[in-house]
């Protein structure tokens, strides 16, 4: 495909992302963000085992609290820590991560935004 980019001077050059290569992750430029101390007990109720569709179709997310910082495992993607931006969503891998809960503040699924789009994985243990 080709396509014409005009310039703009005097305006912020802004990251072009194409959205069909999402291996590039590693190299899209990000900003730097503080991180948060969010409660080891808070923490421990995002553990479990989350599953979602994507792109590339079924995935499953294993949460688990490890020496009081999450980390998550999706297979193909590895294993990361989850870095706290509040106290329900972080950080991984480029994507932005918030645990959602009920009315009985049970964590009932979480959000992924990610180049790729938004994507909803609902709990399953």
């Amino acid at each position: 495909m080709t396509t014409e980019l005009l310039f703009d001077a005097d305006t912020d050059l802004l990251e072009y992302v194409c959205n069909e290569n999402e291996k590039s992750r590693q190299h899209f430029v990000r900003e730097q963000t503080s991180e948060l101390q969010v409660d080891p007990s808070r923490l421990a109720g995002y553990a479990g085992v989350y599953e979602l569709m994507t792109p590339r179709g079924a995935a499953r997310a294993t949460v688990v609290l490890e020496d009081g910082q999450l980390m998550m495992t999706v297979p193909g993607r590895g294993t990361a820590r989850l870095i706290p931006q509040s106290a329900t969503t972080f950080l991984f891998l480029g994507a932005v991560i918030t645990f959602v809960s009920n009315d009985k503040d049970e964590i009932t699924h979480l959000t992924v935004r990610a180049v790729e789009g938004e994507f909803t994985g609902a709990r399953v243990k």
